[in-house]
């Protein structure tokens, strides 16, 4: 049995009285089209305002939407109609010389106004997306419009950036969270930078807004590989929260894994790290319950860091004990079930079951490249936890064209001198040496080491990994006296 054509596809379907239409508009001649392209547009602002704006609790009329689109684009005011992925939308481009023009006729007044109204309709579009499954290339097409955004918002408020004040900082907040979950991290931190400064300035260092925007800004540092800004930012959050609300306030054990996360990433304290995620558990099972997704996630990260310090039994309990929770809470392709399986693959791979963990391995790049697209933060992760476990294996050919990849979109999404890139760049020098090839892998890990001590210092572990291997591999060629 046939489906239906999805709607955008009327646009295509010729009616009875469009030839009528477009030969009269022809007819008309310039003058008479731009009044009637006036007229089209206060027409669709109208039935906006009565659909939404004046009163939002009124429905989304999906024939009118269509009638007017369908117009718009017999009057070549849309230059391009793009099919969703999902078949059942589409993307519509304004024509670049209709679009110049109405900026040429906008009022100051009415481009303010416009622009504050593109913001929200945006934030509308975020909330959308965070609420259902979207696929990347909406969420891509949606940053270029927040990015837009912001620049009309800086040039039609005289300079002044979304945030700056507090009718926009809701807004602000949203463009900030979804340009950090996007791995958009310099984007998010230039708005929560923002964000700070009038929180601060209108409610004080304390408010709960201003430190929760602190938290925010001093995690998104840490994405960026920045720990030792983050942590005193972390810490001043976190005293101000134990001592106004609390130990077990929930948002003071937001701080205490958040500062977790810091110690782990940026200075390794595995030990002081256990202590605090082993608290922060504890005490989301009393207060919040032990299905509570923070509870499922303080349960993920302790089992991490055990994997980390060799406590494989424990990890393993822990690990599978969330994803299995996780998988039935919140769905098999949702990013934190997808995490713990992540973690599941590291652990396997580290007690040598290889198998296990390339089979993880395999289905979170997949799910990844689906949900979250190829080159978000969360799918690096995912290729290169692959890639490793490829390289242990002695497939090394695949292992090296993964580890290729994932370390060229790394430096170009993430930077050339982000942890996780450096990482990603010892990682492709061990499969050089696996493969034989000592001089590509020498002189690959000889750069790392050089960037690993100015950006994480020389007391790293990281650091110390690379100072390791360049150090093993210099003896055979000093013995051989080609050094």
């Amino acid at each position: 049995m046939s489906q239906p054509p999805p709607d955008w596809a009327r646009l295509f379907t010729v009616s009875p009285d469009s030839e009528t239409e477009s030969l009269t508009s022809d007819q008309d001649g310039e003058e008479s089209r731009i009044e009637r392209d006036e007229n089209w547009a206060a027409d669709i602002s109208r039935s906006m305002q009565e659909a939404h704006l004046e009163d939002p609790s009124k429905t989304w009329d999906t024939e009118r939407f269509w009638q007017l689109i369908r117009k718009a684009h017999q009057m070549s005011l849309l230059h391009d109609i793009l099919p969703a992925a999902d078949s059942e939308g589409a993307t519509f481009l304004l024509h670049p010389l209709i679009r110049d023009w109405l900026q040429l006729r906008l009022r100051a007044k009415q481009r303010r106004r416009y622009s504050h109204e593109v913001v929200h309709t945006l934030c509308s579009s975020i909330r959308t997306c965070e609420n259902m499954r979207t696929d990347p290339r909406t969420k891509q097409l949606l940053l270029q419009h927040m990015d837009a955004a912001q620049l009309n918002i800086r040039e039609f408020f005289n300079g002044h950036l979304l945030g700056q004040e507090r009718e926009t900082s809701d807004s602000a907040v949203q463009f900030a969270s979804f340009y950090f979950e996007q791995g958009r991290f310099e984007a998010s931190l230039n708005l929560y930078r923002e964000l700070i400064e009038t929180t601060t300035r209108l409610m004080g260092r304390e408010h709960p807004d201003t430190l929760t925007t602190m938290n925010n800004f001093a995690m998104v540092l840490g994405e960026q590989g920045k720990y030792n800004e983050a942590k005193p930012i972390i810490q001043e959050v976190l005293y101000v929260r134990q001592k106004v609300w609390g130990a077990e306030h929930p948002d003071t054990l937001i701080s205490m894994n958040n500062l977790s996360y810091i110690l782990r990433k940026g200075q390794s304290k595995y030990s002081e790290v256990e202590r605090i995620r082993r608290d922060v558990l504890k005490m989301r099972e009393k207060i919040l319950t032990k299905e509570h997704p923070s509870t499922l996630e303080s349960m993920n990260n302790l089992g991490t860091v055990l994997l980390r310090r060799g406590k494989y039994d424990e990890a393993e309990q822990m690990l599978r004990e969330a994803y299995e929770a996780m998988d039935k809470l919140q769905g098999a392709e949702h990013p934190g079930t997808l995490g713990s399986m992540i973690n599941l693959a590291r652990l396997y791979r580290d007690q040598g079951r290889y198998v296990e963990a390339e089979r993880i391995g395999r289905r979170v790049v997949e799910a990844m490249e689906r949900v979250q697209g190829k080159e978000h933060p969360d799918t690096l992760k995912s290729v290169g936890t692959l890639a490793e476990t490829l390289r242990r294996q002695g497939k090394y050919d695949e292992a090296e064209q993964m580890s290729q990849e994932v370390l060229e979109v790394s430096g170009r999404v993430l930077g050339k001198e982000h942890p996780s890139t450096l990482k990603r760049m010892s990682r492709l020098a061990l499969v050089f040496k696996c493969q034989g090839r000592d001089d590509d892998a020498l002189a690959l890990m000889l750069s790392c080491l050089e960037l690993k001590k100015v950006i994480l210092g020389p007391v790293h572990p990281a650091t110390q990994f690379s100072s390791e291997q360049v150090a093993a591999w210099m003896v055979p060629r000093s013995e051989n006296g080609t050094v």
